[in-house]
């Protein structure tokens, strides 16, 4: 299983029970909304879109990019973060990144 079950439920319960109850701009509610929705598709496409010199670089060493992610898939006990990699590193699970074997995935 890619999550848990009660992260499913939070996300489809308490977020829009948040959102009902916090004061939030809809303008801000898109843009946070949008970056959750890019970030997710991103980083499962099978290829990194960020520039290798972010992703080497000091950007790279605090963003979540697919090459990141691709460590979780590999090796699932590791990477779990969505956008920032401070929390994998608070908890002792960033291990790093990960490769693409042979590009791009052909459906």
């Amino acid at each position: 299983m890619s999550f848990h079950p009660w992260e499913s439920l939070v996300g489809a319960v308490l977020i829009p029970v948040l959102i009902l109850l916090i004061p939030i701009h809809y303008g801000a509610l898109l843009v946070v909304l949008s970056v959750m929705t890019i970030m997710g598709v991103t980083n499962h496409m099978g290829w990194e879109i960020f520039p290798r010199w972010i992703v080497d670089g000091a950007l790279g060493r605090w963003l979540i990019t697919a090459s990141h992610h691709q460590r979780h898939h590999e090796k699932y006990r590791c990477n779990y973060g969505l956008y920032f990699r401070f929390w994998d590193r608070l908890c002792g699970t960033d291990r790093g990144l990960g490769s693409f074997a042979s590009g791009p995935r052909s459906a």
